[in-house]
């Protein structure tokens, strides 16, 4: 995720985001950084305020990036694998 993202009228900086502003920042809900803080994304809690930094957002995104051969493969293989599948008339 290169570059400055925009949100609120003005660019992110590398800091720590609120739980709201860390779901504007990756275009998701607040259950849904909720729900990744419970599968592992890095936080902190100060005083009952949950706060992320931008860099571990980002670092915990990558993890999940999607690669397109290995898509295009897994359709190929998936497809092979249907068009071998018997029909059946119901």
């Amino acid at each position: 995720m290169g570059g400055s993202k925009k949100c609120c009228g003005g660019p992110w900086t590398p800091g720590w985001l609120r739980v709201r502003s860390a779901a504007r920042y990756a275009d998701v809900s607040t259950r849904t950084i909720y729900t990744w803080f419970k599968m592992g994304l890095k936080h902190s809690k100060v005083r009952g305020i949950m706060l992320v930094k931008t860099e571990w957002l980002d670092k915990w995104l990558e993890r999940f990036q999607v690669d397109q051969d290995k898509k295009a493969e897994t359709n190929g293989l998936v497809n092979d694998v249907i068009k071998g599948l018997p029909i059946h008339d119901g």
